[in-house]
């Protein structure tokens, strides 16, 4: 009897691990290179169309529920990634190719609009991935709140790079 309360309990939890939520609105879609990553509070994702030529850039708020699209887009971008660097206001970064050129992109959430570095160190192809690491004790006055990791794709790169303090971003 005990067996069979445990193998519905189970199953009864195996069917309410997914849970669907509202659909990306347009004018995003999810495909290739589409990513998210939790920060402050939101889901924030990037969603590159070929189509129309933009990744458009929209977060999903689990207390309103809903996504929500600021209508800040970025040109279309291949091979992305995103990651989301809490610390100061918040910022993020999301990582692509424009037109040939590997480039890293900052939002910054305390002046919310998109700026760029283009990215000459190395090239990214398909499953690059960044990552943000705090310093282990951050203080304020510090210059380098972190850095992101970049796995660079197609192949076995992997670069490091320092986030100063905001605004803006910068390397090492």
């Amino acid at each position: 009897m005990l067996r069979v309360m445990l193998c519905i309990i189970m199953a009864v939890a195996v069917a309410q691990a997914w849970v669907e939520l509202s659909p990306v609105p347009d004018p995003a879609q999810v495909g290739t290179g589409s990513a998210i990553a939790y920060g402050n509070g939101k889901l924030w994702g990037v969603f590159p169309n070929e189509d129309s030529d933009w990744t458009y850039f929209e977060y999903y708020d689990p207390g309103a529920p809903g996504w929500v699209y600021p209508d800040d887009d970025l040109d279309y971008l291949e091979n992305t990634a995103i990651t989301f660097q809490w610390m100061n206001d918040g910022a993020v970064f999301v990582v692509g190719v424009e037109d040939g050129d590997p480039t890293l992109y900052w939002y910054d959430l305390a002046d919310p609009f998109w700026d760029e570095e283009e990215i000459e160190n190395f090239s990214l192809g398909a499953g690059a991935s960044i990552a943000f690491r705090p310093v282990p004790v951050y203080r304020t006055m510090d210059h380098v709140p972190g850095w992101l990791y970049c796995l660079a794709g197609n192949g076995q790169e992997f670069w490091r790079y320092s986030i100063p303090g905001f605004g803006g971003a910068g390397g090492g």
